[in-house]
């Protein structure tokens, strides 16, 4: 019984830490609605076995869009990739960022 409750202790102090982290992220809104995606059909050869391609996307410095490049990442186990995305909000546009999902 004490181990179960040491367990779920802990996981209720990591779960607050990560919420904590998420709400004190700075959300940086962009008001110029970002470029379409660049058609290209360029993706190089994976350089070792099990990687995957992180897709190119339009980065925002602070005053421009600039066209960032693919890349290949290592495939984690029992994980997929889930691509990033720009999102429209009240505020502006919000860049999503990609992340690892854990699957079943």
């Amino acid at each position: 019984m004490k181990k179960i409750f040491g367990v779920m202790t802990l996981f209720v102090i990591i779960m607050n830490l990560t919420l904590c982290g998420q709400l004190n992220a700075k959300v940086v809104y962009v008001r110029k609605t970002p470029p379409a995606k660049k058609i290209t059909v360029v993706k190089t050869v994976p350089p070792f076995s099990n990687a995957i391609w992180i897709e190119r996307r339009w980065v925002w410095t602070g005053g421009k869009f600039v066209w960032r490049k693919g890349y290949w990442v290592k495939n984690r186990k029992k994980y997929i990739w889930v691509s990033g995305k720009w999102v429209r909000q009240s505020e502006g546009w919000v860049w999503i960022a990609g992340y690892w999902r854990r699957i079943r």
